[in-house]
């Protein structure tokens, strides 16, 4: 067996991969997980304890 028995098997094992992947990605039911991992960017734990502490104190 040679290389040119591999590289044909290999571009067919990728692109199936490629394949699962974007099936992943574009799943529906991932929608709300993709939504909550764009916001932890915005999310800052100091200003939302900040926030709680001045509801309670009532500032």
């Amino acid at each position: 067996m040679d290389a040119g028995f591999f590289a044909p098997l290999f571009t067919l094992v990728a692109f199936f991969a490629f394949l699962g992947i974007c099936a992943w990605a574009f799943d529906r039911n991932r929608d709300a997980d993709f939504a909550a991992a764009a916001e932890l960017p915005f999310n800052d734990p100091e200003a939302e304890a900040e926030r709680r502490r001045a509801l309670l104190l009532g500032r």
